[in-house]
């Protein structure tokens, strides 16, 4: 019956099992790299960062990593495809390629609107990767407004701060921003502020008219600026007393920021506020300088019921804050000191290295877990390992972030600092540095198949724990790339049958008669496969025995032979009468050169001559007898 194509193309497909045992070691004289590395089998994706404010852009770090999880370079270049689940969040480039002898490749993250995206990669041979990276819109911008006195009476000032936030933390604007205040009294003129650029807060006074009649008790003041939603306080209004009886310091509830400069007020009461008699002067003291301190040691009050004074929040905590005068009681203010005033310093850095590799870093800042805009700003970069080579500084965009570049010179692990104007600091890790590579060299290996009908040999190649399946060309030529560090297993088929007549049998591959050989190239190799061409010879016969049907190598003589008579009636034979098909002959045997399928026919023609001879030795027997009888009846005639 006919073989289909496909039929015996699963056959070929199945034997290829059954020949890898068959190994033969045949090693190059150049041993492999001294520092022997496992060959990558799977994908590591790093965000830098993994979060970015709407409109930034950052990098994936694309990884190669062996069994164990270190860093492992590319026996070949591979071209890695990237996914995100969702581009309108964040976009990834489609692809990329990790160099021949490089362990990872980099990829630019836009990011869109805000929500969070599942980043894939994937490449033939390797187990898949993914990185999470969000984007967090910092929306949440307010203004907030403190008075420093709790009241006011005619012809007072009226001391406030306005402060930039963002979801409640103090902002430092990236640039300046003007902001209006309006009063709720006739009589005071609208004015504007500006809050300037590094910073979140700014001070301004109002002067309270001192023919002002007292028809409301409160005083509302507004701040606007655009952008920022807008705040507004309220402000208690009070006759003015006499005869001053307490000092008291405000405002009312106070909450600092750590590192930074503010205001608090002082006030004299009677009932309500009221007015110095002549000069009095008041001593300032903290409980905790260590948490806050008054920058001025006295405030000296000339006819005055209240004053702004300086002090400086150190560090986060609580203390109280007493301003002491002669004869007056004293209400001494509880401060809470939170912070810090700026954002916090991100840094975001890979935990695996390789010797010799250049790998993206960033550093940014937060509010919280929030990327935020910023000031422009240097941030200054410092390594704990000279082997680990970073740039002395980056400059922060007013997005909030920057990338930059580090290398890795040695093997020893290495802390990374990045510092914004000696004022804060912020640390990450580089836990592990791989090996330097000897990088290592790409040579073809090369598999000729020894004849033009061989073209289309599967070649099995076995490289680093992928297979790959090789047809050779119409050349009778497949070629695969491998490297000097790991071994390639090259196995063939042990036989080809391309038609019911015709099949090529394994002979040899280079020196090796094995199916399958072990190499580690240490330059460019050509195997010859040498396959043998063995033809079908038919030898055929409606009756009688035949010898020397079989397959036979091409270019070999093939013996026939058949009996020359067989059986038949006592008289009439069926006798061989020659040779049919492939060639002709009337020798009952005989040898013939194979160099194609072929089949010989046996011819038969009927043999009568014993039963000519019987009919004519009965007609001369019979002739005989008539004659003699004939004779006899003569004589007996008288004459």
């Amino acid at each position: 019956m006919k073989r289909t194509p496909l039929v015996l193309a699963a056959i070929c497909l199945l034997l290829v099992p059954c020949v890898l045992p068959e190994i033969q070691t045949a090693r190059a004289t150049q041993p492999p790299a001294s520092d022997a590395l496992l060959p990558p089998v799977s994908i590591r994706l790093t965000a830098i960062p993994s979060q970015l404010p709407p409109g930034g852009s950052g990098v994936v770090i694309v990884q190669l990593v062996d069994v164990i999880g270190n860093p492992s370079p590319a026996r070949q270049e591979i071209t890695v495809s990237l996914y995100s689940s969702d581009s309108a969040v964040a976009d990834v480039a489609q692809q990329v390629t990790v160099p021949f002898g490089k362990s990872h490749a980099e990829a630019q993250v836009k990011a869109g609107i805000q929500g969070s995206v599942k980043l894939t990669a994937t490449a033939d041979g390797f187990l898949s990767g993914s990185a999470q990276v969000s984007t967090l819109l910092f929306n949440d911008f307010a203004l907030l407004l403190d008075p420093m006195n709790s009241q006011v009476s005619p012809g007072d000032t009226l001391h406030l701060r306005v402060r930039l936030t963002a979801s409640g933390l103090p902002f430092e604007t990236p640039r300046g921003v003007q902001v209006s205040i309006v009063a709720s009294l006739q009589g005071v003129p609208q004015q504007s502020v500006e809050v300037q650029s590094g910073s979140s807060d700014a001070y301004f006074s109002i002067l309270v008219p001192s023919n002002l009649s007292l028809t409301t008790p409160y005083l509302s003041i507004t701040a606007a600026a655009s952008g920022f939603t807008s705040a507004t306080v309220a402000v208690g209004l009070s006759p003015r007393g006499t005869n001053p009886q307490e000092v008291m310091v405000g405002p009312p509830n106070a909450n600092l920021t750590g590192r930074s400069a503010e205001f608090l007020s002082v006030s004299l009461f009677n009932a309500t506020f009221a007015p110095a008699e002549g000069t009095v002067t008041l001593s300032l003291f903290s409980s905790n300088s260590s948490v806050v301190e008054p920058l001025n040691s006295q405030v000296v009050l000339s006819s005055e019921d209240g004053a702004v004074f300086p002090v400086y929040a150190n560090a986060t905590g609580t203390a109280q804050i007493t301003a002491l005068a002669p004869g007056l009681v004293v209400l001494p203010l509880t401060i809470r000191v939170v912070g810090p005033l700026k954002p916090t310093l991100r840094l975001s850095f890979p935990p695996q290295m390789r010797v010799g590799e250049a790998y993206s870093f960033s550093v940014g800042f937060y509010l919280g877990t929030q990327p935020v805009p910023y000031r422009l700003a240097t941030v200054y970069i410092s390594s704990s390992n000279a082997g680990v080579t970073v740039p002395s500084s980056v400059e922060v965009s007013t997005l909030g972030y920057a990338i930059g570049t580090a290398t890795a010179g040695s093997r020893s692990a290495a802390n990374i600092t990045a510092v914004l104007d000696g004022a804060g600091a912020a640390t990450a890790a580089v836990s592990f540095i791989s090996a330097p590579v000897i990088a290592p060299v790409a040579y073809n290996v090369r598999v000729v198949s020894d004849s033009g009908p061989l073209a289309g040999v599967p070649v099995n190649f076995t490289y680093g724990g992928r297979t790959a399946l090789l047809d050779t060309d119409q050349s009778g030529v497949a070629v695969f790339r491998t490297s000097n560090d790991t071994a390639t297993t090259i196995s063939l088929l042990a036989l080809i049958q391309p038609s019911e007549e015709t099949r090529y049998v394994f002979v040899s591959m280079g020196n090796s008669t094995g199916h399958a050989i072990n190499v580690t190239a240490s330059a460019p190799i050509n195997f010859t496969a040498r396959y043998a061409t063995y033809y079908e010879f038919r030898v055929e016969s409606p009756i009688g025995n035949t010898t020397g049907s079989g397959w036979y190598r091409s270019g070999t003589s093939a013996t026939y032979s058949i009996d020359e008579a067989s059986s038949g009636g006592p008289l009439v034979y069926q006798r061989f009468s020659g040779w049919t098909g492939s060639f002709s002959s009337d020798q009952a045997s005989g040898s013939t050169v194979i160099t194609s399928p072929e089949t010989i026919t046996a011819q038969w023609g009927t043999d009568s001559s014993l039963l000519f001879a019987a009919v004519g030795a009965t007609l001369a027997g019979a002739a005989v007898i008539g004659l003699y009888v004939f004779r006899l009846r003569r004589k007996d005639v008288p004459s």
